[in-house]
Parts: C-alpha cells; structure tokens; sequence
C-alpha cells in the first residue's frame, strides 16, 4: 500500500523544516549576542586600565622644572653677588673671585645641559593614512 502525503501535508512538513530551521538560527544569534556583549565588556575594561592619569606626572615635572630653574638662578645668583662684592680687591683675590664665578658660571651651564639632554624630544606626529584609490578592487569577506 502506498501513502501519499497530501498538499496540505508536504506544507506542513515543509514548514516544520523552515521553523527548526529559524530556532537554530536564532540560537546561534543569541550565542553570537552574547558573545559580542562579553567582548565589548572586556574592551571597555582595557580601555579603562590603559587610561594614564596624567596630572599627577604634569605636577610632577612641573616641579622639577621649577627647582632646577631655582637651582640655576641661585648659582648665577651667587656668581652676580661675588663679582659685586669683590669691586675693589686686589689682584690675587680678584684671580680666586674669578675662577669661583667661573666655576660657579660652569656648573650652572653643566646643570643646563644637563637638563636640556635628559628631556626627551616630543614625540613626532603620527603618520596619516593615504586615502584609499577608488579604482582599486574592494576586498572581499
């Protein structure tokens, strides 16, 4: 005995198909969701850890920088007041005036250079991207 499946029948089985078909595929979009929901937490984490605060750096070299211009004024200061104070000495301490303002003048260019070779060049700019040629293929997935 042969069965035939009606019209109405071969639909519905077809549909049946389609519908298991259409859950798969659902199941498969969420896990995708959820997948990409997880990766984007991960990344707003690791944005947030490679955030740098920089203004206790700022306030930091800003220090220093005020204490090393001190420093420097202090020596020059100092080489100024022994050259003033010394105007009327006599020839042999005339010579040891000179060389502890030179010294003084030496160690402040020193402590100058000193600084000027330990502060790192500023970075140079990032390289722009060459707009993309309009003949060119379009790559494929």
């Amino acid at each position: 005995m042969v069965v035939y499946e009606t019209r109405k029948q071969r639909v519905d089985r077809k549909l049946d198909l389609v519908l298991d078909l259409v859950q798969t595929i659902n199941v498969g979009l969420q896990s995708l969701s959820d997948s990409v929901a997880a990766l984007t937490l991960t990344t707003q984490r690791i944005e947030k850890e490679m955030t740098v605060d920089f203004t206790a750096l700022t306030a930091e070299v800003a220090a220093e920088k005020t204490a090393q211009d001190s420093a420097l004024t202090l020596i020059n200061g100092i080489a100024a007041q022994i050259t003033a104070a010394v105007t009327t000495a006599d020839a042999a301490t005339q010579a040891t005036v000179d060389g502890l303002v030179k010294q003084l003048s030496d160690e402040s260019a020193a402590l100058a250079a000193a600084v000027a070779a330990n502060t790192p060049a500023a970075p140079a700019p990032a390289p722009v991207a060459a707009p993309a040629d309009p003949a060119a293929p379009a790559p494929t997935v």
